[in-house]
């Protein structure tokens, strides 16, 4: 569901006391932050027209600052949540609300929590405290514990025909690489052009490496150790990089629902219509499938840790 639907189907559960323990948002990390952000000014927010963004308790929700709310994150150079982080919250979730109300944590990554941290959280899950409620922003569940999946409701933020990608920054210097299978002579161009595409891509990435040192830099605290910055810079590129993933999944897929006959209204890039039919005129349904997956598969790749670069040129050279 998009993104407002999926507020209105959480306000309204509120509203009904049917509210569950656990939300998984499978979703894009910042928008997920941004949609629970949301539910936790519903949750919180005292003014009658909620969230109203303005009063102070909506304030401290946007600014993670609630004192009833733990956000909890991977750390350290595995970038995992820890055992010691679930303990944490489940010490914190024991006690009773600053506010009087409701206690939450979010977990930023949950399909990182290690193994041992998944089994202590799932206890927690089977016999949460009252008036507790856990979200959890994925962007990969299905590498969660299957017994975590099924204690929690699952809401997938779609994304919204030529919205989001439009505004990423990062779609100015990623579609004209994309955009070259679309070029006269592409078609059956072999593996110089193909390895070229991927050094561009790899060249993006690069960028977002350092995006990510300038960022943390300018947050950086005097008590921050070496490693404490080394995993956070880790952490941000890491959603840079799955950013431009992303980006490059909602390419391929646009060119899937055109060969199959979809209507323009329903990319995400309508913008680049032209392009992507003079692609999708070349390829039929299992080739663009086929692309889909190949991209998929890089993502999965790098986040075990593959070889950024052999992925990317293996992949490229597996695109139709």
């Amino acid at each position: 569901m998009n993104f407002s639907e999926a507020i209105k189907h959480f306000a309204h559960t509120l509203e009904s006391g049917r509210l569950a323990h656990g939300y998984i948002i499978s979703s894009p990390h910042s928008e997920g932050v941004r949609w629970v952000d949301q539910a936790l000014g519903l949750l919180f927010c005292r003014e009658t027209d909620k969230p109203c963004g303005e009063c102070p308790v909506c304030r401290q929700t946007l600014a993670h600052q609630h004192p009833d709310v733990l956000w909890v994150e991977p750390e350290n150079k595995s970038r995992t949540i820890s055992i010691d982080q679930i303990r944490e919250v489940m010490k914190q979730m024991s006690k009773s609300a600053y506010c009087g109300g409701w206690k939450g944590a979010v977990l930023l990554g949950a399909d990182r929590l290690n193994a041992e941290a998944a089994n202590a959280f799932l206890k927690t899950l089977e016999e949460p405290p009252p008036k507790t409620i856990f979200f959890l922003i994925a962007e990969n569940p299905q590498f969660m514990l299957p017994t975590i999946l099924s204690r929690c409701q699952t809401i997938r933020l779609s994304a919204e025909a030529g919205g989001e990608a439009e505004k990423s920054e990062w779609c100015e210097m990623l579609i004209p690489i994309l955009g070259e299978a679309g070029t006269d002579g592409a078609e059956g161009a072999g593996t110089a052009i193909s390895l070229a595409r991927a050094a561009k891509i790899k060249a993006l990435m690069e960028g977002a490496r350092e995006a990510a040192g300038e960022l943390e830099a300018q947050n950086e605290k005097d008590e921050d150790s070496k490693e404490t910055m080394d995993a956070r810079v880790a952490s941000r590129y890491r959603r840079l990089r799955d950013e431009l993933f992303r980006l490059m999944l909602w390419w391929h897929r646009d060119i899937l629902l055109l060969v199959c006959g979809a209507d323009e209204s329903a990319l995400v890039y309508r913008d680049q219509a032209f392009v992507l039919r003079r692609i999708a005129g070349r390829l039929t349904r299992r080739q663009a499938l086929a692309n889909v997956r190949v991209v998929e598969e890089m993502h999965a790749q790098t986040e075990r840790n593959l070889p950024e670069g052999v992925v990317l040129d293996y992949g490229f050279l597996r695109l139709h």
